[in-house]
């Protein structure tokens, strides 16, 4: 039995489920209708951080070992990721990054490195490293 997955299809329907509460939060925090819903901006940060660390884990960029974990799309994965994570850690303790002086600005920052993150994890082949080394041996 070949113990191979897909790149970023092991949970499609996860995946699916999070990117659309994703874009439905920060589309409410652009809107201002997260006010309406009782959701503040400190909250849906939060939950917009909960939801990209789930899709980080769930996509292609979690699926080092297939890919090798010292390939560029990986490393900008990792540098998106490192400042998602500096982003949550201002708006934990408080702290004014430059052109992040609110919450609501810290939802605008994180939403576009979740969506370059997302553009990155489009880069990666379909099938995994080792799908493709043994459809060459195959051959």
């Amino acid at each position: 039995m070949n113990a191979t997955t897909r790149a970023g299809t092991g949970r499609p329907i996860a995946n699916m489920i999070l990117t659309i509460t994703a874009l439905f939060i920060y589309g409410a925090v652009l809107s201002s209708l997260n006010q309406t819903l009782n959701l503040s901006n400190r909250h849906a940060f939060w939950l917009l951080f909960v939801i990209g660390v789930a899709l980080c884990g769930l996509g292609p960029l979690g699926q080092g070992e297939h890919f090798g974990w010292w390939n560029l799309r990986h490393l900008l994965g990792y540098l998106f990721g490192i400042l998602a994570l500096l982003l949550g850690a201002a708006v934990l303790f408080d702290f004014a990054l430059p052109g992040i002086q609110t919450p609501r600005t810290a939802v605008l920052a994180l939403g576009l490195l979740m969506a370059v993150k997302m553009g990155v994890a489009c880069f990666y082949p379909r099938t995994s490293r080792a799908r493709v080394i043994e459809r060459r041996n195959r051959v």
